[in-house]
């Protein structure tokens, strides 16, 4: 099989990227040692491990909202009665999450 020029491979790359087929961008590069697709397939490596950071975090965030919601519901609906305690921990999950997201994009 003939390898593409490096011009068309960086190409091939950047756009199996920008459609997020992270796994056929790398492809483009395997075997190139040529400083621009070794460092293209630097960032795309950091691109996927941020995404999957981003998707753990967006998990967690979602999990503890739906725990908020849950409790805030069963304090309206009479199951679990309205203390202190409980909107505090609401209060806190809340925070918590507002938190990370506003530490999830300052960086």
């Amino acid at each position: 099989m003939t390898m593409l020029p490096l011009d068309a491979a960086l190409a091939e790359a950047l756009d199996c990227a920008l459609r997020e087929d992270y796994a056929s961008a790398k492809k483009a590069l395997a075997d190139r040692h040529e400083p621009p697709a070794v460092l293209l397939a630097v960032f795309i490596d950091r691109e996927m491990e941020r995404q999957s950071a981003i998707k753990a975090v967006r998990h967690e965030m979602g999990n503890a909202l739906s725990i908020a919601q849950a409790s805030l519901e069963a304090m309206l609906d009479g199951v679990v009665p309205i203390t202190d305690p409980r909107l505090r921990r609401v209060r806190e999950i809340i925070e918590a999450v507002g938190n990370s997201m506003h530490d999830m994009w300052k960086t």
